[in-house]
């Protein structure tokens, strides 16, 4: 792979980071290993693209991962070693630690699903990686398996290192809640308010992505129908995340021969997370996982999917349709949010909340003030409309380069 013009093998970035190779480009820059010439150690090193680099907005938004990552105090964020902006090159450029391993897009495509040890282990480090993130107002805003990375584990006891990367698109909760939502994420993982200008950004955001993300871990498929559809368009996806009525962990899971891998409680937790009401899910990651364990430790094992790759379904949720055919769907009144809403139930209708913080399985932090959650509601569109089309395309090529590893 070639090293772009503007950054070649032996330059000096902030006087004390020698490039070496070319690891990965991505939407922002690129990341390079680096020596670090004070050390000797080997880094990742991040490199804004020059012609976003002249963007100041774009340039205060990459200078933010360094300033959030180091206000994260978990071992399972990866480590950022120097930020600055180059003298001479006039480029930002973050540092961080140099991981061996691969990231759990990687790992679920190569096995399809993991053993419950290594689901329990995974899912206890990235709630305590979020968990510390959301006790210090920030929100990571795009999980997905692209920016987990399993790296090699310096401890013989432990199958791998959880890193959550790319924390650079994450915003401090108290400018969300001040400021227009920008269109970062990607759409498989995306909660509703994130395609809602205007919409504040919480730690339940994550938490959406969080619930949707242990499903995957649990059945080695993930949870939108369409995604198991070639060649599904787009509107199918934006329907099932913002209209169509969520189905049961369970029941969702069976469609893709993967029933059996769902544990008892499951349903009742993952109702808590993927619900289109953020004020009905758990707070924050430490409340989710609080919730979970117990759960993952009654399971002594979980049986082998029979289709880990997912049902294959009879037809697609609507009709594929070209990137020409798109823009004509879009300028149309028959666009596929616009049918009529499932009927909400009647009040005497709604389920019981799954988890209140009377359940055995809620324990309430030290001093935090309590309220009763509102029930989940599992029908019904949340705010979205002809922009989450805009904001999905936007944001499909993915919002960050997330892989910091050596070939």
């Amino acid at each position: 792979m070639a090293i772009p013009a503007q950054i070649a093998p032996g330059v000096v970035i902030g006087d004390d980071f020698r490039v070496v190779e070319l690891l990965r480009e991505g939407g922002m820059g690129a990341v390079y290993v680096a020596e670090q010439l004070s050390t000797g150690a080997q880094r990742a090193l991040k490199i804004m693209h020059r012609g976003l680099a002249a963007d100041a907005k774009q340039r205060r938004r990459f200078e933010q991962e360094a300033r959030a990552a180091a206000q994260i105090e978990s071992d399972f964020v990866v480590h950022v070693v120097a930020a600055g902006v180059d003298a001479k090159t006039e480029l930002p450029w973050l540092a961080m630690e140099l991981l061996a391993g691969e990231d759990l897009a990687e790992r679920l495509a190569r096995e399809g699903t993991l053993p419950l040890d290594e689901v329990r282990a995974l899912l206890a480090q990235l709630c305590d990686a979020l968990g510390a993130a959301h006790r210090v107002g920030i929100v990571h805003r795009d999980l997905k398996p692209e920016n987990i990375f399993l790296a090699r584990s310096r401890r013989a006891s432990e199958p791998f290192a959880l890193k959550v990367l790319d924390f650079g698109i994450a915003k401090l909760v108290s400018e969300a809640q001040t400021a227009a939502t920008s269109a970062l994420g990607t759409p498989l993982w995306m909660a509703p308010e994130q395609t809602v200008p205007g919409e504040a950004i919480t730690p339940s955001t994550d938490v959406w992505a969080l619930g949707l993300l242990a499903f995957t871990l649990l059945t080695g498929a993930r949870y939108w129908r369409s995604a198991h559809v070639a060649d599904a368009a787009l509107p199918a996806l934006i329907r099932e995340v913002a209209i169509d009525p969520l189905e049961e962990a369970s029941a969702r899971a069976a469609r893709f021969g993967a029933g059996e891998r769902i544990p008892p409680g499951f349903d009742r937790w993952f109702q808590r997370c993927v619900v289109r009401d953020r004020d009905a899910r758990f707070r924050d990651a430490d409340e989710a996982w609080r919730a979970l364990e117990p759960i993952l430790g009654a399971v002594a094992a979980l049986p082998p999917a029979r289709v880990p790759s997912g049902e294959p379904l009879a037809e697609p949720l609507v009709q594929p349709a070209r990137s020409d055919e798109l823009a004509q769907t879009m300028a149309s009144d028959e666009l596929p949010w616009n049918v009529p809403a499932p009927p909400k139930p009647a009040q005497h209708e709604l389920p019981a909340d799954p988890i209140r913080p009377s359940s055995p399985l809620y324990v309430a932090p030290k001093g935090a003030v309590t309220t009763t959650p509102t029930t989940p509601t599992r029908t019904g569109p949340s705010k979205v409309g002809v922009a989450l089309i805009g904001v999905v395309l936007a944001s499909a090529g993915g919002a960050g380069f997330a892989h910091f590893k050596r070939p």
